[in-house]
């Protein structure tokens, strides 16, 4: 989720008319290209799951937070993950958790049980002085997740059995690490690719030795932003090891014009290839616009957020297979409740049904551009 945005330049809007235009257009995306994002909410009622089926939705990324999942050391508390995970598997949509959010009791100190030191859930469990362990139980956090819901995760061979009998399994095959760690308020104390590079190779190995056909995917990072994405894969790559410890590459390519977007998809593209990563598979695994009024930029009113929903796809089709695009992720499914809570203004009107469920113009235009109606 970008919080924001920086003013762009002339030179963008020319690098990426070269990027569009150099693509051939395609008929139309592959089943599953496009997915949606679902957070905010506990649960996804079976109405709205029936309504991504009718968007031919066939992945639903989520967060899968440490702190709630477990909350004191040992004690696993999987329910709400069974119900979600089961419910969309059985409506034939695989789930793609982005695993984040450290508990207290794992990376901060609390006096008469009130944290202290400022650690909240954004806080990385690498590198802690005051918190020794905390890598160690980040690993062992991943390692459960993957024994639970990966392939032969003992959730599909017990509960979900029961819950949804006859039902096909689908086991989680893309795990996302982290959400945004070049920005201070998803990496806390302060974005450090050196420390990100080391909780990505912990989940790594803890991942490939539950599940050796999971794929292991970079935390999506926005552009426009004082530590933009490529400056900071650009120094991730600095890291030994770095490369071997990922199979997709992450962007979240927000912007105030569809050519800033080509721009900086291109931009992250030629990252990759100047370190030798030509043939990495890209997701970009939040893209959006909002309804809130119309400012110019990300906000583009109800009509305004319809039609730049379905450019925005038609740019992705275009240009997927020359930026290597394995799947584009709308953020985000539903509006949030209101309220002051919420550190991004705009992802508060960025749902496609808002905050009551109901379905914005945002909506048919995503089920129509995936129902071939462009």
């Amino acid at each position: 989720m970008r919080r924001r945005l920086l003013v762009g330049s002339v030179a963008i809007a020319a690098f990426a008319a070269l990027a569009t235009m150099s693509s051939p257009a395609l008929a139309g995306p592959p089943n599953g290209f496009f997915g949606v994002d679902f957070e905010f909410y506990p649960d996804l009622p079976h109405k709205q799951i029936r309504m991504l089926q009718e968007a031919r939705v066939k992945d639903l990324r989520f967060t899968l937070t440490w702190r709630a999942a477990e909350p004191t050391n040992g004690d696993f508390d999987w329910a709400r993950w069974d119900k979600l995970i089961g419910d969309l598997a059985a409506a034939g949509i695989r789930s793609e958790p982005t695993l984040y959010g450290s508990p207290v009791w794992a990376t901060g100190r609390t006096v008469l049980g009130i944290p202290v030191d400022g650690q909240t859930q954004a806080t990385a469990p690498v590198e802690l002085a005051h918190a020794p362990n905390a890598e160690g139980y980040w690993r062992e956090f991943v390692a459960a997740a993957v024994q639970r819901y990966g392939h032969g995760g003992t959730y599909w061979s017990g509960p979900y059995r029961r819950e949804h009998p006859g039902s096909r399994p689908l086991p989680v095959q893309v795990w996302e690490v982290w959400n945004e760690p070049n920005l201070q308020l998803f990496f806390q104390p302060q974005p450090s690719p050196a420390r990100y590079a080391i909780l990505l190779s912990l989940a790594h190995d803890a991942i490939k030795a539950n599940d050796s056909r999971a794929k292991v995917a970079l935390a999506g990072m926005p552009t426009r932003v004082d530590f933009p994405a490529w400056s900071f894969l650009r120094q991730l790559y600095l890291v030994s090891g770095f490369r071997q410890d990922f199979d997709i590459a992450s962007l979240h390519p927000y912007g105030h014009s569809l050519a800033s977007i080509a721009h900086d998809i291109a931009h992250f593209r030629q990252t990759l290839r100047d370190e030798h990563a030509s043939s990495m598979p890209l997701w970009l695994s939040e893209f959006s616009w909002s309804s809130g009024p119309a400012n110019g930029g990300i906000s583009r009113g109800l009509q305004g957020q319809a039609k730049a929903l379905r450019r925005t796809m038609k740019l992705f089709t275009k240009n997927r297979r020359k930026w290597h695009l394995r799947r584009a992720t709308w953020f985000t499914w539903r509006d949030p409740t209101p309220g002051p809570s919420h550190s991004c203004i705009w992802c508060q009107n960025a749902g496609l049904l808002d905050a009551s469920a109901h379905p914005k113009p945002a909506w048919r235009a995503f089920r129509n551009f995936q129902l071939g109606r462009r």
